[in-house]
């Protein structure tokens, strides 16, 4: 059954990442200034494009690609929009745990930059991101665009210290009566604050609304989703003694599994990628005897097992349509123990009882969700030696379940 599950996760993330290949209309302008509406690859750029594909017919089976660096503005209708411009760019590091600059000043590039549009209005926000940092650039009417700075740096005794002068940029140039000291100072250099506080101030200078169409979409994306899952698992266990050849099969048995998962979708790749975590409750009770040849006497197993799993995962999502897509998950399993505990009775006495410990196994799954809200998923539990490193008896509990879901928001 391993074997088929992992087989079909693999076909079907092979048809699927070709058949998710999408071209959407948009257009592109060259350095040339020459317009050209087309079809382009819609990836959902992690960090900002170095180069596209596009093709100039929806039906072709040929595309181009092409640089970035040959394009001053790239635009996927009421998506993504993308504009190059010279300017100056802080490249120094932010993360601390690479070597921080002593400066406590930016350290300026001019260089040509494509820069994903996030606002457009009387105020225009822009996002630069490449491997290594995130940048945030503005600018009020028909102003120079300039970056929003932003600089950790080290300080005398190696302290980390952190430059927020775009707090003051903002406070400078943002001048509006519903924008107070307050929604400045305590504004964070994320993406969605800097894009709430530019809304804000496009609404005050311009009541009826300027702000473009790419950030309502966005808001209106799913981030968190909270499902209630139940479904019915098939359980199997057995276990052997570590120092004779004394085994328990305990076969399998049919019990019913309950959770609740919740789960985050991440900002990248169209929406098809997501972080989960699912508490959900699980058992398995049965007793087994064994007949040891040498000896007259039987001795009788007995196994009473319940537990909160707790997979964590990642899952990829494949969309067949607007209505249906399927995902596959990857979990790592930690099992919490409730009470659980194996015991041998022979000649009508205790010779060995142990209760269970916190342990952990990974989990593959695959599964199908209809119009955000329904889903069904087969899922299949590797290994797992319930009993722990310090028992007397090594264990193999394994476990195959379908799940039903019905998405609460």
């Amino acid at each position: 059954m391993k074997k088929i599950l992992i087989s079909a996760i693999t076909i079907l993330l092979s048809i699927c990442s070709y058949s998710q290949i999408t071209f959407e209309k948009g257009y592109f302008i060259d350095n040339n200034n020459n317009k050209t509406e087309c079809y382009i690859k819609n990836v959902g750029w992690l960090n900002n494009p170095t180069e596209f594909d596009y093709k100039t017919s929806l039906e072709s089976e040929i595309h181009t690609t092409i640089s970035v660096k040959l394009v001053k503005e790239l635009t996927i209708y009421n998506q993504d929009k993308y504009i190059k411009r010279t300017l100056k760019i802080d490249r120094s590091s932010q993360n601390i745990n690479n070597v921080l600059s002593y400066n406590r000043n930016p350290e300026f590039k001019t260089e040509e930059i494509f820069l994903k549009v996030l606002i457009e209005g009387n105020a225009n926000l822009y996002a630069y991101k490449d491997s290594r940092n995130q940048r945030f650039f503005f600018k009020i009417s028909n102003s120079p665009i300039e970056q929003l700075i932003y600089k950790n740096y080290l300080a005398t005794g190696s302290i980390i210290k952190t430059n927020n002068y775009y707090k003051q940029q903002l406070t400078n140039r943002l001048k509006c009566k519903s924008i107070t000291e307050s929604n400045i100072e305590y504004l964070q250099y994320f993406q969605s604050n800097l894009e709430k506080i530019i809304i804000k101030y496009n609404n005050c200078m311009q009541p009826e609304g300027a702000t473009n169409k790419q950030l309502i979409d966005k808001e209106k994306r799913d981030v968190f989703n909270l499902t209630f899952r139940a479904g019915v698992a098939s359980n199997s266990l057995n276990t052997q003694n570590t120092s004779s050849l004394m085994k328990f099969d305990l076969g399998s048995q049919t019990n019913l599994k309950i959770g609740i998962e919740a789960e985050v979708i991440l900002p990248f790749n169209r929406n098809k990628w997501a972080l989960t975590i699912e508490p959900r409750y699980q058992s398995f009770n049965g007793e087994v005897e064994y007949e040891n040849p040498n000896s007259p006497f039987t001795k009788i197993m007995t196994v009473d097992y319940k537990s909160i799993e707790m997979p964590i995962g990642l899952r990829y999502y494949m969309f067949l349509n607007n209505n249906s897509k399927l995902f596959v998950n990857f979990n790592y399993v930690i099992d919490f123990p409730l009470n659980s505990s194996i015991k041998i009775v022979s000649r009508d006495r205790v010779t060995f009882e142990q209760e269970f410990e916190t342990r952990y196994n990974s989990s593959l799954g695959i599964g199908y969700k209809y119009l955000n809200k329904y889903s069904v998923e087969l899922n299949y539990g590797l290994s797992r030696n319930i009993t722990g490193p310090h028992f007397d008896y090594i264990s193999d509990y394994k476990s195959i379940s379908l799940t039903f879901g019905y998405t609460i928001f």
